[in-house]
């Protein structure tokens, strides 16, 4: 596939996941959760690669997972999930997807974590297969600063990187 190849970007697709992500967050009793442009950034560029590898995986082509591209892109996180998904033929592509998110319990999980507080979603369609592909991250950040917060990376730092 050429490397200057377009994707399109489905913002309007995006917000919908949002909203029935927040939907189902508030139907529990929970927060919603906010956007945040970092994330989305790094979620529209998990989705390009998964498109430009027409593969869908939860690590990069590098095989980097999530940990390692959150590392990369200087986010400093604390606790993170990600849920990827791909469809087409479908009217409402976006409900679609979390749908099949909610139906699962692994990516349920990372609707309901209680601690999550920002999301970054990134959609986009392969113009060659029809197929539209969905990234969202959820993540906490690192709210401590100087001492705690060294002390706390120490001491995750091997087990967060698998």
């Amino acid at each position: 596939m050429p490397s200057g190849e377009v994707y399109p970007c489905r913002e309007d697709l995006a917000s919908i996941c949002f909203e029935n992500v927040n939907q189902l967050r508030q139907s529990n009793s929970l927060h919603v959760v906010k956007r945040s442009p970092d994330l989305d950034q790094l979620a529209m560029q998990h989705t390009l690669e998964m498109i430009r590898m027409r593969s869908l995986s939860h690590r990069s082509s590098r095989g980097q997972v999530l940990a390692e591209r959150l590392n990369r892109a200087r986010i400093d996180w604390r606790e993170a999930g990600e849920n990827v998904a791909r469809n087409r033929g479908f009217d409402q592509p976006a409900v679609e997807a979390v749908d099949r998110w909610w139906e699962s319990p692994e990516h349920r999980v990372n609707i309901l974590n209680r601690n999550v507080d920002e999301t970054g979603i990134g959609v986009a369609v392969d113009p060659a297969t029809g197929y539209v592909y969905f990234t969202q991250i959820f993540a906490v950040r690192m709210k401590q600063l100087g001492q705690e917060k060294e002390s706390y990376w120490r001491s995750k730092m091997p087990t967060m990187i698998r």
